[in-house]
C-alpha cells in the first residue's frame, strides 16, 4: 500500500493600503507583519514560505529591530508563495510612523489552492478579501487587503499662548519684588 502525501501549496497576495481620506487608497510601505501557522490550538512561526523572511531587520528611531517569520509591505501587493494547507494567523507587529496599528490578528486557512477567511472581515471596514479564481481561463490569487488609517494629530501644546503667560508672570514677579524693596527702603528711612 502506498502513502499519498499532499504537497499542494497555495499562493496568496497581501496588500497594505493607506487611507488618506480621499477615497483612493494607496499602497503603504513599511508595515511589518508576522505569519504563524496554527496547529492543534498552538501557533508557531512559519518558515520556508516565499515572501516571508525568517529574520527581518528594520531601522527604527536609530536602532535595529528584528522580527522573526515576518515580511515588510511595499506599495505593491506582496505574494506569499508555497503556503501548505493549514490555518494561519497574521499579525501587524510594526506600523510606519503616522499610522495606527491594526488591532488584533487576522486568521485564515488555505486548502486545495483556496484561501478562506476565519476572521470576520465582512463587518470590518479595514479588511477586504477577494477569493481566488481557480478557473483555467482566468486564474487569480486570493487577495487580502488591509487598510491603515493615519493617526490623529496631537494637539499643539506649549505653543505661543504659554509664552505670553510666562512673560507676564516674570513681569509681575519683578514688579512685586520692586515694590517689596521700595517698602523696605521707605521703612528704613
Amino acid at each position: 500500500m502506498k502513502s499519498i502525501i499532499n504537497t499542494r501549496s497555495t499562493d496568496i497576495q497581501i496588500k497594505k493600503v493607506a487611507s488618506d481620506g480621499t477615497g483612493v487608497p494607496r499602497g503603504l510601505e513599511g508595515a511589518v507583519f508576522q505569519l504563524r501557522i496554527k496547529k492543534n490550538g498552538v501557533e508557531n512561526l512559519v518558515s520556508g514560505i516565499d515572501g516571508v523572511s525568517n529574520e527581518l531587520t528594520i531601522h527604527v528611531n536609530g536602532e535595529n529591530k528584528t522580527f522573526n517569520s515576518a515580511f515588510l509591505t511595499t506599495e505593491e501587493a506582496l505574494t506569499l508563495a508555497g503556503l501548505p494547507d493549514g490555518t494561519y494567523v497574521l499579525e501587524e507587529v510594526y506600523t510606519p510612523p503616522g499610522f495606527v496599528k491594526m488591532v488584533g490578528t487576522i486568521e485564515f486557512s488555505v486548502s486545495l489552492g483556496q484561501m478562506t477567511m476565519i476572521t470576520d472581515y465582512k463587518n470590518n471596514e479595514y479588511i477586504d478579501f477577494t477569493r481566488a479564481n481557480l478557473s483555467i481561463s482566468n486564474p487569480s490569487l486570493a487577495i487580502l487587503t488591509m487598510t491603515n488609517v493615519p493617526s490623529a494629530a496631537l494637539p499643539n501644546t506649549g505653543g505661543p499662548g504659554t509664552a505670553i503667560l510666562y512673560v507676564l508672570g516674570i513681569i509681575l514677579t519683578g514688579a512685586a519684588g520692586a515694590v517689596l524693596i521700595i517698602k523696605r527702603r521707605v521703612r528704613a528711612a
